[in-house]
């Protein structure tokens, strides 16, 4: 047992409420993971512990307490997200992720049950070099990437992906484990528990958190999760972003070895470059999206994508080309130029370069010149297409005008490369369709995907409404979110409306309203005894774990829409249901009244189809 193990951890046989701590699981700069015994259940489960080693300590009567008073506000801060996130992922009901089954408070910290899963570490399982092949890292891969997917949806970052959070059961299905370090995705406050960080596996942005150009984000865990199948490529983690940073700043290149290079001929070239892709060292040229990076392990999807660049900027203007000819050949590559080039060497006396036998070297001279000549040709060749592929690239300002033409439709686009990727809601259309056509005509789109979720036409007119401004929070990635924990967004009659819902990054008057099909619609927030919701910036809220809601006749397709203002909407609250017709006027006018006075800062909005039905459907 480690010196951090005997002075920190609670005691083998400690009792915690009706938890009976069994063993050490594992340590961390956030916490401890205990096996513990449940004695009401009389099963075993998993119980993490919120106790940062640099800002706690344990006491001998087994209480945390901050290591000082300048720490204390801090550590509150982590120990209150330690319990609200601790809520919201106990939500969640995924195959694939580690199943949450309470939270607590105890011993001045928090406590966090899981799922206690038996099997073996995927850092462990990578020892075996059969379990390293393509299809079986993508059997491991494709099911991890739906769990993140529903995590990510929920807009929450899981920040420690790396092999030892990821676990292989003894049925061989992979499971994201450890998520005392998740955290909401965009907009939290810029204080940091610095010790989450795993050299290799973590981005630059989770080091420079505290600026406000280095948010986390879904790909912050893209990043970890390449990483970590870079790993299983190569035999050996990345090299960590600190370093890679450090190169790039002095203008040396990335001392990172890319995918496509070190697992050439082993792996298809499709899995290397989405390798490459995650591994990209800006956040903004990695795939923003678990939707968006999947397509990029389908076959032959790195044709359309460029090469991935490493750097932080543009080339050195002191890089040449240099043909290098050699007796076997003449391979050429990229050199740089650091000082004057020594002189050529002197011609050989014998033969010149007219003299097509040669002499004195044995090889054809003639042959020799020509197939400088030829590479010389394919260098340029090659960098004028290397040129044309980077001037065509996607222009989104094009992109977008076309999907703004679309009626009835809420949609925003994102590039990575040459591919375009299209999300939000519509109704299927003639003009959804020719949007797509039209989109992959621009010029400098290879590919375009289409992530757009299906809607009624019943619900254009609050569609209309909305989509300006979702896309303003889309785009400008503020924040405002609003999700449920259930699958696919499926509700069946008498079960309980859940929501969460998050502020964007500043201060604002959050208003949730559900909108039933048959054109009315029902205020949830803010209500008579709640008055009005004024959140933090990024600070999220949990709504209906009391029961107030439940779902109930008519059944079908259904939309919750969230709007945040930075100055309250209305005088007073609203009573609790009228037309839409009505609310949308009266929105309309607020929102447009040179009175309004947003701050100079958006009003934004969020909003999620739901789909409620019968238990016998």
């Amino acid at each position: 047992m480690s010196e951090l193990h005997s002075q920190h951890a609670l005691a083998v046989g400690y009792q915690l409420h009706w938890f009976q701590i069994e063993s050490i699981l594992g340590v961390g700069g956030f916490g401890i993971t205990y096996l513990a015994r449940d004695g009401n259940l009389k099963r075993s489960v998993a119980i993490k512990e919120f106790l940062p080693s640099d800002l706690s300590v344990r006491r001998e009567d087994s209480t945390v307490e901050p290591l000082s008073e300048a720490e204390s506000d801090t550590f509150r801060w982590g120990l209150d997200r330690f319990l609200s996130e601790a809520r919201t992922l106990a939500r969640f009901q995924h195959p694939n992720i580690v199943g949450v089954h309470s939270v607590f408070e105890a011993n001045n910290t928090a406590y966090m049950v899981m799922e206690y899963e038996q099997g073996s570490s995927f850092g462990s399982v990578l020892r075996d070099p059969d379990n390293c092949s393509e299809e079986k890292l993508r059997e491991f891969l494709m099911p991890l990437l739906d769990g993140l997917e529903r995590v990510h949806e929920a807009g929450f970052v899981h920040r420690d992906i790396k092999p030892n959070n990821l676990f292989v059961r003894d049925d061989g299905s992979p499971v994201v484990l450890d998520f005392g370090s998740a955290r909401q995705a965009l907009g939290v406050e810029t204080r940091t528990l610095t010790s989450l960080v795993t050299p290799g596996y973590a981005p630059f942005e989770q080091y420079n958190d505290n600026r406000d150009g280095d948010k986390q984000g879904p790909w912050t865990d893209i990043y970890a999760l390449g990483a970590t199948l870079y790993r299983a490529v190569t035999g050996k983690g990345p090299v960590d972003a600190l370093t890679r940073a450090g190169a790039i700043l002095k203008g040396h290149k990335d001392v990172l070895v890319p995918a496509t290079m070190a697992g050439a001929g082993r792996y298809s070239a499709s899995f290397l470059h989405a390798i490459d892709r995650a591994l990209a060292f800006q956040p903004e040229a990695r795939p923003q999206t678990i939707a968006e990076w999947r397509v990029m392990f389908e076959d032959g999807a790195q044709e359309d994508a460029g090469a991935v660049d490493f750097s932080l900027g543009g080339e050195d203007d002191d890089k040449t080309l240099v043909i290098n000819s050699n007796e076997e050949g003449v391979p050429f590559q990229k050199t740089v130029r650091l000082g004057n080039a020594p002189a050529p060497p002197p011609a050989p006396s014998q033969g010149s370069a007219s003299d097509i036998s040669g002499s004195g070297s044995g090889k054809p001279r003639g042959r020799r010149l020509i197939a400088v000549l030829v590479a010389g040709i394919a260098v340029v060749g090659a960098g004028l297409w290397w040129y044309q592929q980077q001037s065509l690239r996607p222009v989104l300002s094009e992109v977008q005008a076309i999907l703004d033409s679309v009626p009835c439709a809420a949609l925003v686009a994102t590039a990575s490369g040459r591919s375009v990727s299209v999300n939000g809601f519509a109704t299927q259309s003639i003009e959804l369709a020719g949007a797509e056509q039209a989109v992959a005509g621009l010029p400098g789109v290879g590919k375009v995907g289409m992530a757009v979720t299906a809607v009624d036409r019943s619900y254009c007119r609050l569609l209309d409404f909305y989509a300006p401004y979702w896309k303003v929070n889309r785009i400008q990635k503020l924040g405002t979110a609003i999700a449920t924990p259930k699958p696919g967004n499926v509700f069946v009659e008498g079960e309980p409306l859940m929501l969460d819902v998050a502020a964007p990054l500043y201060r604002s008057y959050l208003y949730v309203d559900y909108h039933f099909r048959d054109g009315y619609v029902v205020h949830l927030v803010p209500d008579q005894r709640s008055g009005p919701v004024r959140l933090d910036a990024a600070e999220w809220l949990s709504l209906g774990e009391d029961g107030a809601w439940v779902v109930s006749p008519p059944f079908g397709q259904e939309m919750i829409a969230v709007l945040a203002s930075p100055v309250p909407l209305f005088a007073d609250v609203r009573q609790g249901h009228e037309s839409d017709g009505d609310y949308l006027a009266a929105l309309d006018e607020r929102l447009k009244a040179d009175s309004t006075g947003t701050e100079g800062r958006p009003v934004t909005a969020d909003f999620v189809f739901i789909t409620t039905k019968s238990p016998g459907e």
